[in-house]
């Protein structure tokens, strides 16, 4: 999997997949879909785990400037039309002094 974002935030394009300095993570993975009621939505959410070359060790990676861990999920956000409310309430919460998963809006 190739993660490609530029630094300025501007666009991504599908020529930037072989620029080193637009690559985010470019590593293997094993990837599920995620969830029971959303498994049937045409949007479906996934997780992810970053891998070593060997298919089997866990490789803990800072992805989007999160900080290192093996395990991701990429929410689709199907039951949520506005796309924000999941990350307004874990950055809320987490202003408020709660544990709350760290985010990022990915386009």
């Amino acid at each position: 999997m190739k993660i490609i974002k530029r630094p300025d935030g501007s666009r991504n394009f599908y020529n930037d997949r072989n620029t080193d300095e637009f690559l985010n993570y470019d590593g293997r993975i094993s990837i599920e879909i995620r969830g029971s009621s959303s498994q049937g939505l045409p949007k479906k959410p996934y997780g992810l785990t970053t891998l070593e070359a060997d298919n089997v060790t866990n490789n803990n990676v800072s992805l989007l400037g999160m900080p290192k861990e093996n395990d991701w999920i990429l929410n689709s956000l199907a039951f949520d039309p506005s796309l924000m409310r999941d990350y307004l309430s874990y950055n809320l919460s987490r202003q408020m002094g709660n544990y709350a998963p760290r985010t990022v809006f990915v386009k």
